[in-house]
């Protein structure tokens, strides 16, 4: 026997940055929300989401090394923007704006590693690069966590990007090629 169909409340909430928000209720007693996002927050997601898309182009036709570095740049100011957000609106746009860094890091980081190596041992380093997003998405939250549980706050999570960056952007300066190279 079919369950008997419950009628679906429906609620509809706008917030302070005109993002319609619309809540469904089944009606079934298990707590169980489906939300809506609209408006720019939509937008937001999405741009965040297409982003790899529109930079792999982009390095087909621009110099590697200042893209590169540019989206590194945007991934550290974003980084910067969650660590001091004081509202929930302002650490979702500067997350998108570290994802759309986050995912020029990425798209670069395949292009370089093109230009530096031989069709030979390309796989290898690319391998590399797949470990170390593999670590990334395991370990992440753990430091995330360990973080948020000590009384450093989860702040310091994004504060470590910076600090990472202020090592690491040196040897990116220094070992990067310059050439515009397009894999994709």
């Amino acid at each position: 026997m079919a369950p008997k169909s419950l009628p679906v409340e429906e609620k509809s909430a706008q917030n302070n940055n005109g993002a319609t928000i619309q809540e469904s209720h089944t009606g079934y007693g298990d707590g169980q929300v489906s939300r809506k996002v609209t408006g720019a927050r939509w937008f937001i997601v999405n741009l965040a989401v297409l982003s790899a898309t529109f930079l792999a182009k982009f390095y087909g036709q621009v110099n590697n090394k200042l893209l590169y570095l540019s989206a590194l740049l945007i991934f550290e100011v974003g980084s910067v923007v969650i660590a001091s957000a004081q509202s929930i609106d302002g650490l979702l746009i500067a997350r998108a704006v570290a994802g759309l860094g986050g995912s020029g890091i990425y798209v670069g980081t395949l292009n370089i590693l093109t230009a530096m190596t031989t069709p030979a041992e390309r796989n290898q380093y690319l391998n590399f690069v797949g470990i170390a997003w593999s670590l990334g998405t395991i370990l992440g939250p753990v430091v995330g966590g360990a973080f948020a549980d000590s009384s450093a706050t989860w702040r310091w999570a994004f504060y470590l990007n910076i600090c990472i960056a202020g090592l690491t952007t040196p040897a990116c300066i220094w070992t990067c090629p310059s050439c515009p190279t397009f894999i994709f």
